[in-house]
């Protein structure tokens, strides 16, 4: 292993970790209060912005903490992070855009740098590399 696939490795680990503990796990235990208080920027209701926002955050978070479709999941959490820095927070403070811009930036890498040898996108790809199909383009580390 490089020194690189630790790095990634490790990067996967603590942004999905602090990603469950302080956005993802905090929505699902205040759910109730945020189900009809939650921003809603592209007005989908709060209630369904809330369940897409607990989706990537949670559902996208597990997938970078095991490096399964890492690419996928950092792209889906990029989004949600500019969604947060520049359209929920996009008036207010530099405060307020400088965490989700933060999370985006390590998103952002991620997903040009991949998974990394460390990850079920690696073990996959190794699988299916001398397969001419989908499963070896979709797992490319």
């Amino acid at each position: 292993m490089r020194g690189k696939d630790w790095a990634v490795f490790v990067l996967r680990l603590c942004i999905a970790a602090m990603m469950i503990a302080g956005h993802g796990w905090r929505k699902v235990v205040d759910f109730e209060t945020l189900r009809v208080s939650f921003s809603d920027p592209f007005a989908l209701g709060p209630a369904f912005t809330l369940y897409l926002a607990l989706l990537v955050e949670l559902a996208g978070s597990l997938l970078l903490l095991i490096g399964l479709a890492t690419r996928y999941a950092a792209a889906g959490l990029l989004l949600a992070m500019l969604t947060a820095a520049f359209i929920v927070h996009g008036g207010g403070p530099w405060a307020k855009m400088e965490l989700p811009l933060l999370y985006a930036l390590v998103y952002l890498t991620l997903l040009l740098a991949g998974a990394g040898r460390i990850s079920l996108d690696a073990f996959l790809y190794r699988v299916f590399r001398d397969c001419d199909n989908l499963f070896a383009r979709l797992f490319h580390p």
